[in-house]
């Protein structure tokens, strides 16, 4: 093998350190518990990006943007799944976002349902543009 397969060959592989150091960088993942919780949104909503999962063991590709929010002072991701619905919580986000032309910094509600296999997400402050009729 001479340097120049070497190298090629080197590209291919991860680089122990850089992986070791970029672990946790970022913030941990938020993940709400049902009841009640005040949220901080840090940052305007990313494009999403798409991601695989499996769901009732059939293969999906979702939509998600992960955004900073902050939880009891301390700094989170927060994954938010694109919806197709007006209760989801995608569309109370987008709506959010609509009405008050900035989510940086606005602090939220949000009222956590589960039935142990699915989570419902209702933010108080979405509540009346719910129900407003769609238009472009």
């Amino acid at each position: 093998m001479n340097a120049n397969e070497i190298k090629t060959e080197e590209a291919k592989v991860v680089n122990y350190d850089d992986e070791c150091a970029s672990v946790g960088v970022g913030g941990e993942w938020l993940k709400l518990t049902p009841g009640t919780h005040k949220l901080i949104l840090l940052q305007e909503v990313p494009k999403p990006h798409k991601r695989e999962t499996t769901i009732k063991n059939e293969v999906k590709t979702l939509e998600q943007s992960d955004i900073l929010v902050e939880y009891n002072k301390k700094t989170y991701k927060w994954s938010i799944t694109k919806g197709i619905t007006k209760r989801s919580l995608w569309y109370q986000i987008m709506a959010l976002g609509k009405n008050w032309k900035t989510l940086t910094n606005k602090p939220i509600n949000v009222i956590v349902k589960s039935d142990g296999q699915q989570r419902d997400y209702t933010i108080i402050e979405a509540l009346p543009f719910l129900d407003e009729p769609n238009t472009k």
